[in-house]
């Protein structure tokens, strides 16, 4: 689908900020041979993205300079983050003393990213002083119960073009977002996770593998070629079949992603899914404070922090219900309706 290569692209960033670099210095500072140099110049000479003396032509300049967007996913109920997952969605999680999803648009805005489009849905009143706030765009997404968030990015799909698709629930340390990206590609993290099946290869390709891969952050930038793709895609895929689908889905191309990895270390970002996550983030957070997770610690006589491992049961009982262990034992909390707490 790229019709420029990884290179082609690195080489036009590398240009906008230095101009009319010679072969030899280009080479270094993309670290590849002379040769794969040289045979990147000519392409982009041909294409008419520079000149002759290395510059970026008019055309380079604009793809640089096209307008960036942004939509955030924050549609779900978050049913991982039992047991605060009914009181709050994901997204308004305070950590550090900051709105997740405040964080995330600051960040943007920083980069010079105004056009927002937040897609909403559990709880979607929570989110409207955001529309004056930070002149954000609500798109609402009714079915978030039922479907993944592969239907909520097919709510926006006309919306994407040189975008960044932001899961709600990330939390990055440092800004991950450019206003001069052009290069399609989807965040990993540099470590193996169970619930991975994909890697990068040496070509920056992200390929599909039968053991457990590199952890799938979320974070994803489309540039306007490939989102006419992507686009038909989604609008493919969200027919029913796949509700319960990650938007990812769209990406693929039989075993392989149509678009680049973009690798980061694991003290880059931080995906909050589960209580244990959040605590492990930010330990004072207020959103700990939890009556159902104190009940257990008073029956126990514990700490709370030394509840681990919760998680959601979700057949047979209601969203509320989850597993947890203390001192490696397995507990259910069930909690059948409203002002009913037993503990098993």
């Amino acid at each position: 689908m790229n019709i420029l290569t990884y290179l082609d692209f690195e080489l036009i960033k590398l240009l906008y900020k230095e101009n009319t670099l010679s072969q030899r210095a280009i080479s270094k500072r993309l670290n590849c041979s002379l040769g794969k140099t040289n045979e990147t110049i000519k392409n982009l000479k041909e294409l008419e993205y520079i000149n002759d003396d290395n510059s970026l032509t008019d055309l380079g300049i604009d793809l640089i300079k096209k307008n960036k967007s942004a939509v955030i996913l924050a549609a779900g109920q978050g049913i991982r983050m039992i047991p605060i997952n009914n009181n709050v969605p994901k997204a308004m999680l305070e950590i550090n003393d900051e709105i997740l999803i405040e964080r995330l648009i600051r960040q943007l805005i920083e980069a010079h990213i105004n056009d927002i489009t937040i897609v909403v849905g559990f709880m979607k009143e929570e989110f409207d002083y955001l529309i004056d706030k930070y002149n954000v765009k609500l798109v609402v997404n009714r079915e978030y119960q039922e479907k993944n968030n592969l239907h909520s990015l097919n709510l926006v799909k006309d919306k994407i073009s040189n975008t960044y698709i932001i899961p709600g629930d990330l939390y990055f340390y440092e800004n991950p977002f450019l206003n001069n990206e052009i290069q399609s590609w989807y965040m990993l993290e540099n470590r193996i996770s169970k619930h991975s099946n994909v890697t990068c290869n040496n070509k920056n390709e992200i390929v599909k593998v039968k053991d457990d891969g590199l952890k799938m952050i979320g974070l994803s930038f489309i540039n306007q070629h490939d989102s006419l793709y992507l686009k038909e895609r989604l609008e493919c895929l969200d027919d029913g079949m796949h509700d319960s689908c990650f938007w990812e889905e769209t990406l693929y191309q039989k075993n392989k992603m149509f678009i680049y990895g973009k690798i980061v270390d694991t003290n880059y970002v931080d995906e909050i899914n589960t209580y244990e996550e959040l605590r492990n983030v930010d330990d004072h957070s207020a959103h700990l404070n939890n009556e159902t997770l104190s009940l257990i610690a008073d029956v126990f006589k514990i700490n709370v922090e030394q509840i681990k491992n919760i998680k959601s049961l979700k057949k047979g009982m209601t969203n509320r219900s989850f597993l947890f262990e203390i001192n490696q034992d397995k507990y259910i909390m069930r909690i059948p309706g409203e002002g009913t707490d037993q503990l098993d």
